[in-house]
């Protein structure tokens, strides 16, 4: 829509299934986030992909973890009806058996009853689930190296309109992609948010006719709930389902917000980066398991090491950022010392031990523009931390 000066109209599908039937009749001609299959490719061209979401496995917390779909040969294994990723596995391992169900609710539910042994879903979904419904009685047991790869879907009788859309596409910096990425995971809670509420408010409109009284004890009710539902869905969207600390959306918010005040009351704000040294090793040789210990053990030393008032974030895979307010480089250097030291002495499982470079920035109140200048600072830093030795601290000049 932003690229193309005419009006597209969104088509409303009650499930992906049906959206898909759509496309096949010709009652749309564009699906935005569709993965490339030999079927789908009987009536749709595609454009390069431009999201690339990490796939992974829930199952009960008893089962080991893996990272090959064949070691799960003659195991039930769900994903949702319609989904591209069924036709990959049944092509690449016929022995798996693919259970189709209804959405991920349903998948998950039957996980966890037993039925099924996974449920094969994106990282973000699978992990919004757990904080809001299955926090304990699932986990997530296999992070696999293949991703959902999304493109723009379109009929294949118009060459000229994917030809539009796939300069459209090449024309997405990373920064870009990263916001259709957020923007796609909160349409996708909001839709299942909205969905219940429709049936809910439904409910209420007929009790109206029965009973005033009734009407309101329950209205009060569904607004109580709508309002924990918000602020499940404000946490989730906030925090990193790994490790629990805030994400870069988070982050991005809080920091501007808070450079505000800081711009208000002439007080320093510094910002720390840091990233773990050679990770790529760390999961090719000890797996993605290990990898993720690792990073989990990082962010319980950062917890605990930070102070209240610090926003710490997982920037981004092994990459983690904090806010300082009312801190100054030099006292940001001090800390981040500590941090290194404490990171030093840290092991996980198999006696895996890891060390951090990091870079320290100080927000110039009077000439940085946004926060991002500041984050530049210390990236630069950091870069150098990495490029001098690492497993050490540099601050900006």
């Amino acid at each position: 829509k932003d690229f193309l000066d005419v009006k597209i109209k969104i088509i409303p599908t009650k499930n992906w299934a049906e959206s898909l039937e759509n496309a096949k009749n010709r009652k749309c001609d564009i699906l935005s986030l569709l993965m490339k299959t030999p079927a789908r490719s009987k009536y749709l061209n595609f454009t390069d992909p431009y999201l690339k979401i990490p796939i992974v496995m829930a199952t009960r917390t008893d089962a080991p973890f893996t990272t090959d779909f064949s070691s799960l040969e003659n195991k039930k294994i769900g994903i949702p009806k319609g989904y591209a990723f069924i036709e990959i596995l049944k092509v690449n391992y016929p022995n798996l058996e693919i259970v189709e169900v209804k959405n991920i609710e349903d998948g998950l539910d039957r996980v966890r009853e037993g039925k099924l042994y996974g449920y094969i879903g994106t990282l973000a979904t699978i992990g919004y689930a757990f904080e809001k419904k299955y926090t304990g009685e699932l986990k997530i047991a296999g992070k696999f190296d293949g991703t959902w790869d999304l493109g723009v879907g379109v009929r294949d009788d118009d060459p000229m309109l994917l030809n539009i859309f796939q300069k459209a596409v090449h024309s997405l910096d990373e920064q870009t992609k990263e916001k259709i990425f957020k923007k796609w995971i909160s349409i996708t809670y909001e839709r299942g948010t909205d969905y219940s509420l429709v049936w809910q408010i439904a409910g209420m409109f007929l009790l109206v006719l029965l009973i005033v009284l009734f009407f309101y004890m329950k209205l009060a009710k569904l607004n109580k709930k709508i309002e924990k539902q918000k602020k499940e869905l404000e946490y989730a969207a906030s925090v990193d389902p790994l490790t629990g600390l805030y994400n870069r959306r988070y982050f991005s918010n809080m920091s501007e917000k808070i450079l505000s005040l800081a711009q208000r009351d002439k007080t320093a704000v510094s910002i720390i980066m840091l990233d773990i040294d050679d990770f790529k090793n760390i999961n090719d040789t000890f797996g993605h398991k290990v990898g993720d210990e690792v990073i989990v053990a990082l962010s319980k030393a950062l917890q605990g090491i930070s102070r209240k008032s610090d926003i710490i974030c997982r920037f981004g895979g092994e990459e983690f950022i904090i806010l300082l307010p009312n801190t100054n480089k030099e006292g940001a250097y001090f800390i981040a010392q500590k941090i290194r030291k404490s990171i030093e002495k840290l092991r996980v499982s198999q006696d895996v031990n890891f060390t951090v470079s990091i870079g320290v920035s100080q927000v110039d109140l009077e000439h940085d523009k946004s926060i991002e200048d500041a984050i530049k600072r210390a990236d630069d830093a950091l870069y150098e931390a990495k490029r001098s030795g690492k497993n050490r601290v540099v601050k900006e000049a």
